[in-house]
């Protein structure tokens, strides 16, 4: 595999030519701690940007993705297509991705469950696993996902490229998705700023909903970078403040 970059995006090629279908599978939203209406997240992406698959992930709740899906619905003319995602916050505030390629459940399991606990319940509604930011602290690092595989209850994906952790993780967890045998995924993990949207991503052969959701199980999925976006201290100071103090509320009224 090797790489390369067009316009300044860095992007994966394989010995079947460039990958072409782009995914961001983690963006946030005001249904959960982001400050981008769900609304507002789909109509940027689907105008203004080359990606071919997004997925809302708020935190323990699909209420951003039932929302994005709703506008998708309501504007048939953008071919965007939307994967139903949520970002469940285990014990330990431990960070776990699921993906549905249909529709979700009804109910979610409650924060803080145990993260084995997670995979089994989800997993029989046909959800699909992604481990979140490995690098990050609250994340499942290399121990959790090593004990999540020994028990038969591996994740599909890794988080190889988030912004989050910066660029300097990526090449040791790329090393550990490799020995693990998980699909290698980016994403922006975007709350306050739609530019952000699309600067870590998943590159898949294809561009389909479908398409990703193949490549994520055969581990043809790969991850790049976008050129970065500087994000305003301002901006940071009201995401802090919804996570803090406006999504604790939220949390109380979607359960």
């Amino acid at each position: 595999m090797s790489d390369g970059s067009v316009n300044g995006t860095v992007f994966c090629s394989t010995g079947r030519g460039l990958v072409m279908g782009k995914a961001d599978i983690h963006i946030h939203t005001t249904a959960s701690d982001g400050l981008l209406d769900p609304r507002d997240v789909v109509e940027y992406v689907a105008t203004e940007t080359d990606l071919n698959v997004i997925a809302i992930t708020d935190h323990d709740t699909l209420a951003g993705a039932h929302k994005a899906w709703q506008w998708l619905q309501a504007h048939p003319q953008f071919p965007l297509q939307l994967l139903w995602g949520v970002e469940m916050t285990g014990a330990w505030f431990k960070h776990l991705l699921f993906y549905w390629p249909d529709r979700p459940p009804a109910r979610l399991p409650r924060r803080l469950t145990a993260p084995e606990r997670l995979m089994r319940e989800l997993r029989e509604t046909g959800a699909l696993c992604v481990a979140a930011h490995p690098a990050n602290p609250f994340s499942m690092a290399g121990p959790d996902l090593r004990s999540l595989v020994m028990q038969g209850l591996s994740p599909d994906g890794l988080e190889a490229c988030n912004p989050a952790a910066g660029r300097r993780p990526e090449k040791r967890l790329r090393k550990l998705a490799h020995e693990l045998g998980l699909a290698v995924t980016g994403g922006s993990d975007t709350h306050g700023v739609l530019a952000t949207i699309g600067a870590a991503y998943t590159s898949f052969p294809g561009s389909t909903r479908e398409d990703f959701i193949r490549a994520l199980l055969t581990g043809t999925t790969d991850a790049g970078w976008s050129p970065p976006i500087r994000i305003p201290i301002a901006t940071i100071a009201r995401q802090i403040v919804q996570a803090w103090f406006v999504r604790p509320g939220l949390l109380q009224r979607t359960r």
